[in-house]
């Protein structure tokens, strides 16, 4: 029984640390309600400093439109950006990434081009609130 209980609490916390996302796991961070989260290869860590995170997205709209969608958005919540690149991947795949700051924030998102739906990866890294 004891072994049992354990067991269903360690399954729980796993669940909670690197499970399913919502589609906006961090509030100034907007994502477009068309994207589709891809979990599996979605993970959010949280240590009492600091909060890093890798959402994975897909989306239907064509590679520089997913771009455009993020960059509005981002920019309407306060965030700056600060670089970008575009290139072709070892795979022949279109590649456009941008990087953003809010503060002492980081964001970058990374749009690759799909034989149907485009890839979106969203980095984010950021200090805490002092509690």
């Amino acid at each position: 029984m004891r072994v049992s209980l354990i067991l269903v609490s360690l399954l729980c916390a796993a669940c909670t640390v690197g499970g399913s996302p919502s589609n906006q796991p961090f509030a100034d961070i907007p994502v477009p309600a068309g994207w589709r989260p891809y979990a599996r290869d979605s993970v959010v860590i949280q240590s009492p400093k600091v909060t890093a995170g890798k959402l994975v997205y897909f989306a239907e709209s064509s590679l520089d439109a997913t771009m455009e969608q993020a960059r509005v958005l981002l920019r309407g919540a306060g965030w700056t950006e600060t670089k970008s690149e575009r290139f072709v991947n070892a795979d022949k795949f279109a590649v456009v990434w941008a990087a953003f700051a809010k503060g002492q924030d980081y964001c970058r998102i990374t749009v690759t081009e799909g034989s149907g739906m485009q890839q979106v990866d969203i980095t984010v890294a950021r200090l805490n609130a002092p509690r």
